[in-house]
Order: C-alpha cells, then structure tokens, then sequence
C-alpha cells in the first residue's frame, strides 16, 4: 500500500500496535469496504497512515459506520470522509446523539449541524462543555449569530483560554473603535495564525501598545487561572 519501505516503517513506528493485528479479519475487509464504497486511494493512505485504528476495528461495525457516514453526504473523494469515519469510530452515538442536542440548545437545526459536521467532522470530538462554554462566548461575550459558526466550523476547535479570550479582548476594543465590522472579518481575526494576527490586527494600529498590553494580560490570565488543569 505505502509503495516504500521507509513509508511503511514510518507508519507502524507510529502504530506498533498494528503487527499483533490480524490483517485477514479486520484490516483487509476495512480496507476492501473503503474501496467498495468509492474512496480513493489517497484518502484509504490518509485513513490507514494517521487513523490507523479505525482500519483496525470490527468489520460489521466498520462497515456500518461507513454506510453512514455515506448516508450523511460526505464525499468519498474527499478526505473529510476518512475523517468523519475517523471521528464515528472514536465516538459513539449516544455521544455524538448529546453533542447534537448542545448544537441544538443554541438554535442549530438538523440541517445546520450537517452542514457544519460536513465541513469540519471533528467537531464532534469538542466535548460538551467546550461546545458551551465556546458558543457562550461567540454568542453572548461577541454578539456573533451562530450562523457564523455554522459556516465556519473551525472555530469550535480552538482553545477558549489560548486564543479566543484573548483574541477576543482585542476584537472587542477595536469593534468599540469601528475597524471590525463584519462576522466574516472576525472569524478571520480567529483563524489566522497568531504572527499574522499581531502583526496585521495589533501591531498596526496606534493603539498598538495598549493592544498588546490587553492582548498579553488576557493570555497570563488564562494561564494562571488554568494552571495545572487540562486546556480547553
């Protein structure tokens, strides 16, 4: 499959685990049922190279969840769908059944939690109390609508006390001078990579001493308050 001895080494180094496994009974007919439901050879690699335990898993149950993820719409052309099997694997439907009814709480419908699930399936894997605590803050501490989140998904995945909070301190300041208008501008504000965001949304402003005071006291914030508990 990897074409290449070092690919192939470079993989089970990273899933030992994978040589006490039977090919016969789980990877090979996993293997087979990707193939027979049209995923791509690319998309196959990415599964077995990086998610290697799904191909791992009961071919019944694998085969199911395949059918499902099909079922939604995804694209077996496209990686999200190896993804989305990925993220069915890991989580069962009970859970992924309470993740929905969080989106829910916030106004989603059925048909919002698809299109959001289809352009970033992991975010099934946000935890329910992240799902709160970051729509809380996009919704109530930003006033964005949660059609905002809908179409750009993403933002559910970032670290409410590394990026959004103090992000957000910022965004918050330069809204009450005028410059940030739209949600499409903020989620952008969000997205970039934080070089980028200070040297473009910071640095550039002739409030940027001010700005990078806040920006920094809200990032220790987070840290001291969160010292020694797991990231959110």
């Amino acid at each position: 499959m990897f074409q290449s001895d070092e690919k192939a080494i470079e993989v089970i180094k990273g899933n030992p685990w994978v040589l006490s496994n039977s090919l016969e009974a789980g990877m090979i007919p996993n293997i087979n049922t990707l193939r027979e439901n049209g995923v791509s050879a690319s998309n196959i690699l990415l599964l077995v190279s990086y998610h290697w335990v799904c191909i791992g898993s009961n071919p019944i149950r694998f085969r199911k969840i395949v059918e499902e993820v099909k079922e939604m719409g995804f694209d077996p052309l496209k990686s999200q769908f190896v993804i989305a099997i990925k993220v069915f694997t890991s989580v069962n439907k009970s859970k992924r059944d309470e993740r929905i009814e969080v989106y829910k709480r916030w106004g989603w419908s059925n048909k919002d939690i698809i299109t959001a699930l289809k352009k970033y399936p992991l975010s099934f894997m946000v935890s329910e109390d992240k799902l709160m605590a970051v729509m809380d803050f996009y919704v109530n501490k930003l006033g964005l609508d949660y059609s905002v989140i809908v179409n750009c998904p993403t933002l559910l995945g970032f670290s409410l006390k590394k990026r959004l909070i103090p992000r957000g301190a910022v965004i918050q300041y330069l809204s009450s001078k005028g410059p940030v208008k739209s949600g499409a501008s903020i989620t952008s504000l969000f997205k970039c990579p934080e070089r980028h965001f200070l040297e473009k949304y910071v640095k550039c402003h002739e409030e940027a001493p001010h700005l990078i005071k806040l920006y920094n006291e809200k990032l220790n914030l987070s840290d001291t308050k969160e010292s020694g508990k797991d990231e959110a």
